[in-house]
């Protein structure tokens, strides 16, 4: 990838490749890790982007609702950090903002009709995730297998659950041989930006 010129340049470059990551199969950019605090430590986990939206300045991720990330997001002044790294292109981000989180409402049900069955049993659980078991299990319900009527899976959209990140700044470092390039891009509530190169 060639040196940014601009700090516009290199915004517009990093938001593409966000959106890249949330619609091409196998793009590094698709499975960031992200992060939350339980109060105690910061607590990271590899998710996948599903959505993102450069205009609205938005980033949405699927979770199961019982997980512990969805208690950490629902504290006062909770916010939702995320690390994209491009190997190929040689690209960091990391970014961070306050979240929107959809619960059993219009935009959870909008996001649960696109989601395949084969993908349903990841909210399907009988238990929640992280609960300590006897043996290596996912623990579905009874019957529940990846050929089933679609239909038959709708229990599971009572733990499905979506978020939406607002991002409020991003932190971008482009690894070049020529030279190293990073820049900051922050948003005001207002939605103004101020952005400034930084020493990489």
């Amino acid at each position: 990838m060639e040196r940014f010129h601009t700090l516009l340049d290199f915004s517009e470059t990093c938001w593409r490749l966000l959106v890249n990551g949330a619609v091409k199969r196998r793009d590094p950019f698709g499975t960031p890790v992200i992060g939350t605090y339980d109060g105690t430590q910061a607590q990271l986990r590899t998710v996948v982007l599903r959505k993102a939206d450069m205009q609205q300045r938005t980033l949405w991720f699927y979770s199961d609702w019982r997980a512990a990330k969805m208690a950490h997001l629902q504290e006062e002044f909770a916010q939702l950090s995320c690390l994209f790294y491009h190997p190929r292109k040689q690209v960091q981000v990391r970014l961070a903002g306050q979240v929107q989180l959809h619960h059993k409402d219009e935009i959870a049900r909008a996001c649960w009709q696109q989601v395949p069955v084969r993908s349903r049993k990841s909210y399907a659980a009988v238990l929640p995730p992280g609960t300590p078991t006897s043996a290596c299990t996912e623990g579905l319900p009874e019957g529940w297998h990846p050929e089933m009527d679609i239909a038959a899976t709708e229990s599971a959209f009572a733990h499905f659950a979506v978020i939406v990140c607002y991002v409020d700044w991003m932190d971008c470092l482009h690894l070049h041989p020529e030279g190293h390039q990073r820049a900051r891009f922050e948003w005001s509530a207002e939605g103004r930006l101020q952005a400034q190169w930084l020493i990489p």
